[in-house]
């Protein structure tokens, strides 16, 4: 069990190289659900990265870009790093023997589990994945997800009220609402649950005009900030354009991330540690039919995962030391 408490921002949670359906279905699922979610196509920058967020959740797909040795001594390598050691860690694959999920369930620090892909529907792994993330305080206490507002993002606003037009500027928004700066004016007239009926909002390309409720007003070294939220009725369209926007934001700031991360180099397949009375586990060679599930086509958006289930039975009972393939 890991009792570590649960940070109250939250935790961001990444997935390295996941398979089609979770990349393309499920992790939009995590994001409707307010998960801030990244995906992390190369392992080789996930270090890096992850370095940075120290209370991170991170759910590694077994079956792409290393062998299972090398991944369990990649996975095992964490706990030897001070930088590291404090990100959840979780596992998933599809055909794996269960005597090799077991070796990682067993000697390491899995905090984030493991999640079978085989026979099972992409709504089970939406739910098994959002079971996890909320046990492990993934959203902390806050319900949404926000976005800081800095001054290079392309964010125009304005509130129409009587026969004047008034220009916000932002501080963070999310799919609920608006926190923003009012000019000395505007804040002389808004009181708390007044409505607002022509609020113009300008996110890069996107634009719409809304209706908005004044839901407190606050006043701190010499500016006054509102907190305005999406009126009753508000369409489900603006909400998913906002998190759109705030999701795009947020994945050009893991790509300039991962621009100026240090590629990891290491040798995982020859890696040793301190002896901890725990040895890397062998593994069998893979088989002819086990070569064949590596090389299978990607599961389409709309596939049921337990398609594959057909070829499980196929797999091989133990995997080992001489496997090296790498896709």
């Amino acid at each position: 069990m890991f009792f570590r408490e649960n940070p109250i921002f939250g935790r961001k949670v990444f997935f390295i190289d996941p398979p089609y359906t979770i990349e393309h279905k499920i992790v939009e699922k995590l994001k409707e659900q307010e998960y801030e979610v990244y995906i992390l196509k190369d392992y080789t920058f996930a270090k890096s990265v992850l370095r940075n967020f120290e209370n991170a959740i991170c759910f590694i797909n077994i079956k792409q870009q290393l062998s299972l040795k090398e991944w369990y001594n990649y996975i095992k390598s964490f706990q030897y790093d001070d930088t590291l050691k404090s990100v959840f860690l979780g596992i998933m694959a599809s055909k794996v023997p269960e005597s090799s999920i077991e070796k990682f369930i067993m000697n390491l620090k899995l905090p984030g589990g493991y999640i079978g892909l085989d026979g099972i529907t992409p709504e089970e792994i939406t739910k098994k994945i959002s079971g996890i993330l909320e046990i492990n305080g993934a959203k902390g206490k806050r319900k949404y997800l926000s976005l800081t507002c800095s001054k290079d993002e392309a964010l125009t606003g304005y509130i129409a009220h009587g026969n004047k037009l008034f220009t916000m500027t932002f501080e963070n928004i999310s799919s609920i609402g608006i926190s923003c700066f009012l000019d000395n004016d505007l804040s002389k007239i808004l009181v708390k649950n007044t409505l607002l009926t022509n609020v113009s909002l300008s996110l890069g390309r996107w634009s719409v005009i809304t209706q908005c409720i004044v839901y407190s007003i606050n006043e701190m070294n010499g500016k006054t900030t509102a907190l305005l939220l999406f009126a009753k009725g508000t369409p489900k369209e603006t909400k998913d354009s906002l998190r759109k926007y705030i999701y795009d934001v947020l994945d050009k700031k893991l790509q300039q991330l991962i621009k100026g991360s240090t590629e990891d180099n290491e040798n995982y397949f020859t890696m040793t540690f301190p002896s901890d009375g725990q040895e890397t586990p062998d593994y069998n060679p893979p088989t002819e039919e086990d070569s064949e599930v590596e090389n299978a086509e990607p599961l389409d958006e709309e596939e049921d995962i337990e398609k594959t289930e057909e070829s499980e039975a196929k797999a091989p009972t133990e995997i080992t030391e001489e496997e090296t393939e790498t896709k």
